[in-house]
């Protein structure tokens, strides 16, 4: 599995993001790496109904399209996002809740020796959302606090000459794991799709 990093490139006014998402891509396939396929993530926000007893106010749905995975997340009180334990809470009672709000994700993936890369943009359903989404996959390591930093400095080569946007450390919800899951790339996604401008730090 390895662990995941999920972070924003800005985008030049004078550029689009798939101009950039292309000159990413160059780099990679320069360093001999393979481009392997595209995907895509639908991102989904929910909001209880007023009259609803449900603690979980706030709950976002999110289906990957290369794997079928699916992960519901609301959160905490805190307002970290974290995944709901039982998925069918959400599922038996969606009449509780009103759609607010649909996300498109999409893009390319590439493989580098160990780096699995996913260069991606919003295609549909928030206007303003012009950053580029960069996933890095170091595939041997399950530790996230040994390889959070790797990961860092390999986005931050890969985007020289650009703005870049990372977490400067893991989310507090998967800090402390030992073994990463798919679950916690869903966390990485979530959050930034909902606060990204207030939940990560320019590197």
């Amino acid at each position: 599995m390895g662990v995941t990093i999920v972070g924003l490139c800005s985008i030049p006014s004078e550029r689009t993001s798939q101009q950039v998402i292309d000159v990413l891509a160059k780099r990679l396939t320069n360093l001999f790496a393979d481009v392997v396929g595209v995907w895509s993530l639908d991102f989904e926000l929910y909001q209880t109904n007023a009259d609803s007893l449900s603690n979980k106010n706030v709950v976002y749905s999110l289906v990957w399209s290369d794997n079928n995975a699916k992960y519901i997340m609301y959160n905490k009180n805190d307002s970290q996002i974290v995944p709901l334990e039982s998925p069918d809470e959400f599922t038996s009672n969606i009449k509780e809740y009103t759609h607010r709000k649909s996300l498109k994700v999409q893009g390319q993936t590439l493989l580098l020796g160990d780096f699995i890369v996913k260069l991606s943009s919003v295609v549909s359903g928030h206007a303003s959302f012009t950053d580029i989404i960069i996933e890095a996959n170091y595939k041997p390591c399950g530790n996230v606090s040994l390889c959070w930093n790797l990961l860092r400095e390999f986005c931050m080569m890969l985007t020289e000459s650009y703005e870049l946007s990372l977490p400067e450390a893991a989310p507090a919800s998967i800090s402390d794991i030992t073994a990463f899951e798919k679950s916690q790339t869903a966390v990485q996604y979530a959050d930034l799709l909902v606060n990204h401008k207030k939940a990560i730090t320019k590197a």
